[in-house]
């Protein structure tokens, strides 16, 4: 187990997180042969006392108070380069050599995968080259299958000028490449091993007076059935949960794709992937026949899994899924693998647990304010002989309660308009209040508290996708549970889920249920007295078949708006989940539905039905003053008649 020695690849998150100022450097494709004049080299600093970047005259910086900066040089030879830092303690100066080589094309290598194919048969190998400077992310990240526009046109170049591959396996074997109509040579390669290992070299052909530089590549094929296999079970997510995806450090071709209904490992960027099982040893099987993960950490040897608050080691050679001395049984609420691969950088790893289930809490302010303030560690190497320099000052003093700053944002979705300024005022009618009123309400815009209005067609459902901040700075995805509540009284909306399809094992809280005693809307419901509905509790199940009005990043419930007419909504936003954050985190958002219009012609209808009554009791009086007099000229004729 090389990993675990030094707790390789893993950071385990409980409360704290610890940043160690680190820097480094590398070029595009991390090639040692591409520190050239023609490519550029980044810089990078991890930690929060950076200056700016010292570096030589003959080298361009493009923005040397970033602590991520790109730097180009015009002269060859070994540059100095070191961050200059606030800190007392200065930062090592490294010296890159940049040499002035005409190579600095590479080649690209690809296994396409062949559903027909069987572990032992040939394989097919797809070359061709890519100017880094200029290749599109899928070249960058090993993961196209074909050439992009500018490959291919630089590929037919070389190709024109008589340029070919050649495949050089470990076995001293060759292989050509032929070239094929869509930009790439191709060479058959024998498929009987676990792994091909293989050198690519060209001829010396250049092209804009540039050459081609050699390469290693590495492809592994599918592992054969273990024996133990009948007796491994699968590695899932809990129900509902989103995918998560995880590359390994030091291999960045190797993959691990958990999801609920299973994991898939890959060792070729998901070229070909398979489903990755553990022998569960002296472990007990769950009931449901799989253990379910939290999270997972590639390295090297094994993977770490985090199964409730422990993890679990399973070994690349035996599969088997087992506790280790070195890592923790209990306590862990979160892991994070390391950005940077063990053999090139030394790795420092901190566990500081604080297990505390807010949510079961009585006085959930009390328990907020007795487990946050100031927490001191002191840092003392348990092997002498494997440390580093280290600071006088090995004492640390950490603040553990709500950092500064701290908020949240209602982010836009992708593609969803989102209008500045194009509403003075709007006015909700009286009937759709939560509480009464004698007459309609005008509400007065504010653009700099309520931000732009989301506009949305009104059979449209909505789910706020809620995103953390330190200041400016992203921080993550919200994934805990919150509410939502028009700030102006509003009840025109609803949500498409009842507590029964969301699985709720009791009624669950809802506005009607929290308003009672005469709290306000912010005061009435929160974090320090929410339940969940998904615990078994006693007393009646309740009335299931009511809206669930507690929403989620990964759940299917959404808001629904009004059918009858289109408006204006102003949605407060607050986290209910008393275990994401010491932090009263709320936020408000604007969402102005659309779609819903007067027929043209209904105004029209009502003034033909007047003009056709009035034109109707015009005819009638005509007819009634014409009878009359018809019938008094008849009365007066009889009477002359008769006289």
């Amino acid at each position: 187990m090389r990993g675990l020695p030094f707790f390789l690849a893993v950071l385990v998150l409980l409360k704290i997180e610890i940043i160690v100022g680190v820097w480094r450097y590398n070029n595009i494709l991390e090639d040692e042969n591409l520190f050239t004049l023609h490519n550029a080299v980044f810089l990078k600093y991890d930690g929060s006392d950076f200056v700016e970047w010292e570096y030589p005259e003959c080298c361009n910086v493009n923005n040397k108070s970033s602590p991520n900066a790109i730097m180009k040089c015009t002269s060859p030879g070994f540059q100095m380069v070191k961050p200059l830092v606030s800190s007392p303690e200065e930062e090592e100066a490294r010296y890159l050599f940049i040499s002035d080589s005409f190579f600095s094309f590479i080649w690209y290598a690809v296994v396409p995968i062949d559903r027909g194919s069987t572990e032992t048969s040939a394989k097919k190998v797809r070359m061709w080259i890519i100017d880094p400077e200029q290749a599109y992310p899928a070249e960058i990240n090993n993961t196209a299958l074909v050439p992009s526009t500018q490959s291919r046109y630089i590929t037919k170049h070389f190709y024109n000028n008589g340029q070919y591959p050649v495949i050089k396996l470990k076995s001293k074997q060759t292989h050509l490449g032929h070239f094929q109509k869509d930009g790439y040579w191709e060479a058959v390669i024998p498929g009987d091993e676990r792994f091909n290992d293989f050198h690519i070299y060209g001829q010396p052909i250049s092209f804009q007076h540039r050459f081609v530089i050699d390469g290693q590549h590495t492809f592994y094929w599918p592992e054969p059935a273990e024996p133990n296999g009948e007796r491994e079970v699968s590695l899932r997510l809990a129900p509902g949960s989103p995918l998560s995806l995880v590359w390994g450090t030091c291999e960045l071709y190797r993959g691990l794709l958990l999801s609920d209904t299973g994991a898939l490992i890959t060792k070729n960027a998901f070229l070909t992937s398979e489903e990755l099982m553990v022998d569960p040893g002296t472990l007990p099987v769950p009931p449901e026949g799989y253990f379910t993960v939290d999270q997972a950490a590639l390295l090297e040897d094994g993977i770490i899994f985090r199964i409730d608050d422990a993890l679990y080691w399973r070994d690349n050679q035996d599969r088997v899924l087992t506790e280790h001395p070195q890592l923790p049984t209990s306590g862990v609420m979160g892991i994070y693998q390391r950005t940077c691969c063990a053999s090139n950088y030394p790795v420092q790893t901190f566990i500081i647990s604080q297990k505390v289930d807010y949510s079961d809490a009585t006085s959930y302010t009390q328990l907020t304010k007795k487990t946050s303030g100031i927490v001191t560690l002191e840092l003392v190497p348990n092997q002498i002989g494997n440390t580093c320099n280290l600071p006088m000052s090995r004492i640390s003093h950490f603040n553990v309660g709500c950092p500064p700053n701290r908020h949240i944002r209602v982010a836009r979705p992708w593609g969803m308009p989102c209008e500045m300024h194009s509403l003075t005022n709007y006015t909700i009618l009286r009937s759709v209040l939560r509480d009464p009123q004698q007459d309609d309400i005008v509400v007065y815009y504010d653009w700099e508290k309520f931000g732009c209005l989301l506009k949305t067609h009104y059979k449209n459902q909505f789910l706020p996708s809620i995103d953390l901040y330190d200041g400016d700075s992203y921080v993550r995805n919200v994934d805990a549970n919150f509410i939502v509540w028009d700030r102006f009284g509003r009840k025109d909306y609803s949500f498409n889920a009842t507590m029964r399809q969301v699985a709720c094992l009791r009624e669950s809280q809802t506005w009607i249920s929290m308003l009672t005693g005469g709290k306000s809307l912010e005061e009435a419901w929160g974090p320090e007295n929410y339940r969940t509905c998904f615990k078994v509790s006693p007393g009646k199940l309740g009335n299931l078949d009511q809206p669930y009005e507690i929403m989620n990043r990964s759940s299917k419930n959404f808001l629904t708006f009004s059918q009858v007419d289109s408006a204006t909504y102003v949605f407060n936003v607050k986290i209910l989940d008393p275990n994401y954050s010491f932090c009263d985190l709320h936020a408000v958002f604007a969402v102005q539905t659309y779609g819903i219009t007067i027929p043209k012609y209904q105004h029209l209808t009502t003034y033909v039905a007047i003009v056709f009554t009035l034109f109707s009791l015009c005819i009638l009086g005509y007819s009634y003053c014409r009878y009359v007099t018809i019938f008094r000229n008849l009365l007066a004729t009889k009477r002359h008649k008769y006289e």
